[in-house]
């Protein structure tokens, strides 16, 4: 039987099924080859070489069988260390070693019953799903039926003898693309947790000291009809950068729904890598900028009503438009109150470019940077006057703080204050569908 299973495990490996070679794996288990048996055995054993290989069926009730699964086992082991090199018999003695389950029975020391083959066993092959293509890790269908019927021929604790299952666990993304959250500091591949776009698991691909955020995605972009879904996407990826922050310190946001594509040469990982590569020197500059810092929106609104009617009492020249509407004719003065609003207007302007210079001046003396933003219409007798993005380190951010409540402290000021955010405002843009 012995001699059988040694021409089974060569017509796996591809090799001829010979004397020389049977004598090899007997002498790499410490077994003696019977010359005598070997000129019966090699003739009709050779015929092998021609069969397709088949899984081993179930054998039920056989104690035969039973006795030499040790050995089957031991030849699944050897596989790996021939396939490196038929020269090196000290590799075949460790793979004894490590599954040493002899033919009288006995079980190696040091190990259960367990019949998984470990992650060094596996090194070279890919796991989904937690069951590895490679050959050596893939469950092994001796003793089990097509329908996938467990053997009979079980160990002590009822676990099939042959059934040998991959213990690599190693993750496999197989979705072709990327979604880039940003990037952040650190080189190390770390989990997130499933926080993304849809309950997607995100993680850091790192390329030397800087890692992009990224989730698995295919390459068909976030789109959606249904605002609250779109809401919903742009929150989410605000918590995700917020989550950057906290744990990293700093973070280079990118723009929503960026993408990058595995090609023919590079899996999405890679290129992903290469992305980094390119744009090292620039992320790194702008990391250093924005490290322990956050981004805040300042807007300070004026209301137009209330500083008007201050005006009309305070100006002298509107006071003596007024004097003067007073004292002429209904006809004559509907007139000078056209040309008197237009004054006001004037003068209100006037007064809010005042007000931007000083309140900019004292703003930015808080923070480490500042981006002007385009003032939003507010409606009503309210004029958004300042529209700022400020980029503060944590330790100034009570300063702001207190000086945003003396700028508010003025009876025609209001002062609108957002954040923290992602510094947006002070990375470029980067743009998807590489």
């Amino acid at each position: 039987m012995e001699y059988i299973y040694a021409a089974m495990f060569l017509q796996e490996l591809g090799k001829e099924i010979n004397e020389d070679n049977i004598k090899k794996i007997f002498s790499a288990l410490h077994m003696e080859a019977e010359a005598d048996k070997l000129q019966v055995f090699v003739p009709a054993l050779s015929i092998l070489s021609c069969a397709k290989s088949e899984k081993i069926k179930k054998y039920q009730h056989n104690s035969f069988f039973q006795q030499f699964t040790g050995l089957q086992k031991r030849f699944d082991s050897l596989r790996a260390a021939m396939l490196k090199d038929d020269e090196k018999p000290s590799d075949m003695e460790r793979e004894k070693d490590r599954w040493g389950r002899g033919i009288d029975g006995e079980k190696l020391g040091g190990s259960e019953d367990s019949a998984c083959i470990d992650d060094s066993v596996c090194t070279d092959s890919v796991c989904t799903d937690n069951v590895c293509t490679d050959s050596v890790c893939m469950e092994h269908s001796a003793g089990v039926e097509n329908d996938g019927e467990e053997s009979s021929a079980t160990q002590d604790g009822g676990q099939s003898d042959l059934t040998i299952k991959c213990c690599c666990e190693k993750s496999v993304h197989v979705l072709p693309a990327r979604y880039i959250y940003g990037v952040t500091c650190g080189g190390a591949n770390e989990g997130l947790g499933a926080i993304g776009l849809g309950g997607a698991e995100v993680y850091t691909i790192p390329y030397m000291d800087i890692s992009a955020v990224v989730h698995d995605c295919d390459t068909i972009p976030y789109q959606s009809d249904d605002e609250a879904v779109v809401k919903d996407w742009l929150f989410t990826q605000q918590e995700v950068l917020d989550v950057v922050m906290n744990k990293f310190g700093a973070v280079l946001p990118m723009s929503f729904d960026m993408i990058i594509e595995e090609n023919e040469q590079k899996s999405p990982e890679q290129v992903v890598e290469s992305w980094l590569e390119e744009n090292y020197q620039r992320f790194q500059r702008t990391m250093e900028k924005v490290k322990n810092r956050q981004e805040f929106g300042v807007q300070v609104v004026l209301d137009t009503e209330d500083i008007g009617k201050s005006l009309l009492e305070s100006d002298e020249e509107l006071r003596l438009k007024r004097h003067e509407i007073d004292c002429k004719p209904q006809g004559a003065a509907y007139m000078e109150r056209e040309l008197l609003k237009d004054l006001l207007r004037e003068k209100i302007e006037q007064r809010a470019d005042l007000y931007f210079k000083e309140f900019y001046g004292r703003i930015r003396n808080c923070v480490d940077d500042v981006v002007i933003e385009k003032a939003k219409k507010v409606g009503g007798n309210k004029q958004m006057i300042m529209n700022l993005s400020c980029l503060v380190d944590k330790d100034r951010l009570k300063d702001l703080g207190k000086e945003l409540e003396r700028i508010e402290a003025n009876a025609f000021i209001s002062v609108r204050f957002s954040g923290p955010w992602a510094p947006y405002s002070f990375v470029a843009a980067e743009k998807g569908g590489q």
